[in-house]
């Protein structure tokens, strides 16, 4: 990882282990950020919220069939799901999530934190179940495109690489709200393992003509190596180290260029 906010894994020497391991660095990081942030009862004692809802449950007994309190019940153990995972308690907070689920399921955040806590269990079958978590949530909720940053991390680390490189394309041109450079290092070295460099560079192209940020120019740098035009990668290498000198990612360019520069035979 470096400091200027992506993981360079397998950026240099593009390869389907560095690209699932890249994919293992943007899941982390985004399901850290959705699920760290302040959400409503998070602050709330859990032993108050299992007791709201074993109060809610008497009440549900003698109103059987209120929509109302299914609502509420559900938004309840939604609560209680993340104060399992605060603590600690994945297993838990998968259980109540999925049943909140169950009882409305047309929630595409609950959705998509349920694929973010499979992720969290680590087990090939979670895995699975994580990318069809995602999947339901952008099916009722196109527009998130964290959740689909994550479906498409998701299909890399299975090895889905051309659903991968469709999401992310979706993604990262979502418009003004998408996320910017950031993603596209596994997405370059999606579109090598995928022999679709031509494709990438014509979308990094796309995406720095409508104020994509330097990392496209980088992504487009590998690509452009990845073809064989070395002198083309150099100095696109170049523009970047001269247009953000001293930078992070100026510092990361020169280290791709002179590595470029020092490759056998100078080809």
């Amino acid at each position: 990882m470096n400091t200027f906010g992506t993981s360079t894994a397998g950026f240099e020497r593009p390869t389907a282990t560095g690209l699932i391991v890249a994919a293992g660095v943007v899941v982390s990081l985004l399901i850290a950020s959705a699920l760290l942030q302040p959400r409503t009862a998070v602050g709330e004692d859990l032993k108050s919220l299992l007791a709201d809802e074993q109060a809610l449950m008497r009440t549900a007994a003698q109103r059987a069939g209120d929509p109302q309190l299914s609502v509420r019940m559900a938004e309840l153990r939604a609560s209680i799901a993340y104060r399992k995972f605060a603590q600690g308690d994945i297993d838990g907070a998968v259980a109540y999530l999925e049943n909140s689920l169950a009882l409305d399921p047309k929630r595409a955040d609950r959705l998509s934190m349920l694929g973010d806590l499979y992720q969290l269990l680590g087990v090939p079958a979670a895995r699975l179940l994580a990318q069809n978590a995602y999947e339901r949530a952008l099916a009722l909720d196109p527009e998130r495109w964290k959740t689909r940053i994550k479906l498409a991390a998701a299909y890399l680390a299975s090895e889905r690489f051309f659903s991968a490189v469709d999401e992310f394309e979706r993604a990262l041109q979502a418009g003004r709200e998408a996320p910017g450079g950031e993603y596209i290092v596994p997405l370059a070295v999606a579109y090598t393992v995928t022999d679709q460099a031509p494709r990438g560079v014509a979308f990094c192209d796309k995406m720095l003509q409508a104020g994509g940020d330097a990392r496209f120019r980088v992504a487009k740098a590998v690509l452009t190596h990845h073809q064989g035009d070395r002198p083309g990668a150099v100095r696109l290498l170049r523009e970047v180290e001269t247009a953000s000198p001293g930078t992070q990612l100026a510092l990361y360019a020169a280290r791709l260029r002179q590595g470029y520069e020092g490759e056998e035979g100078g080809r």
